[in-house]
């Protein structure tokens, strides 16, 4: 009964990574087991996978979801994210359906950082939310607010109330 209940946690973890991985849009597939990765989340071989750490992880089966918490990081061949504490909420298929990140959030992407304190990623909606302090800078220019949304399936971004954006300009008052 003990290996038992020990293997269907293995498998438990190995369903885990498996589902967040579904997360990264346009990844390569999964190295195969056991292949080195380097922590820019590719592996030896050349293939992108997705990388979750943290110093602990519960998964609760039963009631479809997982929490990563202490020195989460996220690593994925589009993306860096690092938290405090990062849910991950499944669908009744045991697909990955929202994602939340809490306390000292910080997102990488190409030439794009953001920080907030939570962050929200509503995998249906194609929505991500970064709320209480967010702010988003891409080379000089910064945006915050009180609450960032990206929209992903149309391209928009919206950030109210409060929005502030600030866009650098040359000594001749043209914008960089």
């Amino acid at each position: 009964m003990k290996i038992n209940s020990v293997l269907m946690g293995l498998l438990a973890v190995m369903f885990l990574s498996l589902q967040i991985r579904s997360v990264a849009q346009d990844a390569a597939p999964v190295a195969a087991p056991g292949a080195p990765v380097a922590e820019d989340g590719e592996s030896e071989t050349g293939e992108g996978l997705t990388v979750i750490t943290s110093d602990h992880l519960l998964y609760d089966y039963k009631n479809a979801f997982a929490v990563f918490t202490d020195n989460v990081v996220v690593i994925d061949p589009k993306l860096k994210l690092t938290a405090d504490k990062l849910l991950v909420r499944f669908d009744d298929k045991g697909d990955v359906s929202f994602i939340e990140a809490k306390g000292q959030v910080f997102i990488e992407q190409d030439d794009v950082t953001a920080r907030a304190e939570v962050a929200e990623y509503d995998l249906a909606e194609g929505k991500i939310v970064l709320s209480v302090n967010p702010l988003v800078q891409r080379g000089d220019a910064m945006l915050t607010g009180d609450k960032v949304i990206y929209h992903r399936n149309d391209g928009r971004l919206e950030c109210f109330p409060n929005a502030r954006l600030i866009i650098p300009s040359d000594e001749k008052g043209k914008i960089k």
